[in-house]
């Protein structure tokens, strides 16, 4: 692999996780707009407060107020990404010496990008379990 064909290939790796960023913050926008819409579609706060005693409310509110993972799904979706990116990254390493010093670079990159998302959830968990986010019935 030459200059060019890195040069190429990190441009695409970018250009992915531009276009993976704009898509997430996009799908988050959608959800915030459709909540709002709902809440929006009460006509008297008496029809909101009898949504927000069922079953449904209670769970619309426990999402609004963790987030739609919470702290363990954070930590799970943290450790995912470590895991596919160390991966991804030893496989580019290992394929370095077929294909060039640059997939090896690349592959380092990788590597320390997935043992940063590792780290990531560790520090994510042990603030989460000291904090007393982790005992709670909606994470599990």
């Amino acid at each position: 692999m030459n200059n060019q064909e890195a040069i190429g290939l990190g441009v695409f790796v970018l250009l992915f996780l531009i276009l993976f960023l704009l898509h997430s913050s996009h799908r988050q926008r959608a959800q915030n707009d459709i909540r709002k819409s709902l809440i929006e579609k009460f006509g008297s706060a008496q029809d909101l407060g009898a949504f927000l005693q069922s079953e449904g409310g209670k769970r619309f509110i426990a999402d609004l107020s963790s987030g739609s993972a919470g702290a363990l799904g954070s930590v799970l979706a943290s450790v995912q990404k470590g895991i596919i990116l160390l991966l991804l990254g030893l496989g580019c390493s290992g394929a370095g010496p077929f294909v060039g010093q640059a997939a090896m670079g690349i592959g380092v990159v990788f590597m320390f990008i997935g043992v940063g998302f590792l780290v990531s959830a560790g520090v994510t968990y042990r603030l989460s379990k000291s904090w007393g986010l982790l005992g709670k019935r909606s994470d599990l």
